[in-house]
């Protein structure tokens, strides 16, 4: 795995996410929780989605998927910085964030589901080195977290209540 990538994702969402926690008034103990998670949670998807592939030969060619790498190696952190980013999106999905050099402010929302479709986009790419399934399962637990832990502090929760109780 090339750590570009990851010093890329968190520079870019690990400062922002850390401020957006802690304005909405997440506890240190449920961010511990929330990066453990994070990391076990990307670890898992990671593994999962590189374990060797059984082929069917009763199937056509284009269902079969690509064996992938039989001895898969990823760290984890980037799941975290995902689980965060999963997080923090949830309670304030409209924050408006910078990407890097680019003076356009985008609200976080988008900026999360640009990452999570590179993501998936690259998902099966032989080429890559970046566990993006890794980055997916914290971000993932992230969604996961916020509805079981933190829905209480506002956030998609709330707004799709207002949504659907306006009804």
């Amino acid at each position: 795995m090339s750590s570009t990538p990851f010093f890329s994702q968190s520079s870019l969402l690990n400062g922002a996410n850390g401020q957006i926690l802690s304005t909405v008034g997440v506890s240190a103990t449920k961010v511990v929780g929330l990066a453990l998670g994070g990391a076990a949670a990307s670890s898992a998807a990671f593994l999962w989605h590189s374990k060797p592939v059984e082929r069917n030969h009763s199937r056509r060619d284009w269902l079969v998927a690509a064996e992938r790498d039989a001895s898969p190696a990823a760290l984890g952190a980037s799941g975290v910085v995902s689980g965060l980013a999963g997080a923090a999106t949830c309670l304030m999905p409209f924050a408006p964030m910078q990407f890097f050099f680019i003076p356009v402010r985008v609200p976080l929302l988008g900026l999360t589901c640009i990452l999570a479709a590179v993501d998936a986009f690259y998902l099966n790419d032989s080429t890559s080195t970046t566990g993006h399934s890794a980055h997916l399962g914290g971000l993932a637990f992230g969604a996961a977290f916020y509805l079981f832990e933190l829905r209480k502090l506002g956030g998609v929760w709330q707004m799709a209540r207002r949504l659907v109780l306006r009804r």
